[in-house]
């Protein structure tokens, strides 16, 4: 599996995603874990780290686990697919704070540029 984390501007969500039998890749299974539970916080927080250091408003990261137990970034995007994340039950804060309930990440996008203007 690994583990897809999405930072929006202050916002973050995440899922796991697992792999098809007999394939080694993630991405496009549709085998998707939306518990929060799932997802190693550090991956969150390292997402939001890099994200404010670069000054992105907008990414995705794809995280693995190292031999060492330590998250690893292994693909950046910009753009992602939004209907596999509508099932998320929440997202988190810069803090790290669980905020459960519905989201739209479309509606951030379209906040944080209102913001700037």
């Amino acid at each position: 599996s690994d583990i897809r984390v999405i930072v929006i501007n202050s916002r973050a969500f995440a899922i796991r995603r697992y792999v098809r039998p007999g394939d080694f890749r993630a991405s496009g299974s549709g085998l998707i874990d939306y518990s929060p539970e799932s997802i190693d916080l550090r991956c969150v927080e390292l997402a939001f780290e890099v994200s404010r250091r670069a000054g992105f408003t907008c990414m995705g990261y794809d995280f693995v686990f190292g031999a060492d137990g330590e998250p690893v970034i292994i693909e950046m995007s910009y753009g992602f697919a939004p209907l596999p994340y509508r099932d998320c039950p929440g997202f988190w804060d810069e803090s790290l704070i669980w905020h459960p309930g519905e989201f739209y990440p479309e509606d951030w996008m379209v906040e944080g540029l209102l913001d700037k203007l």
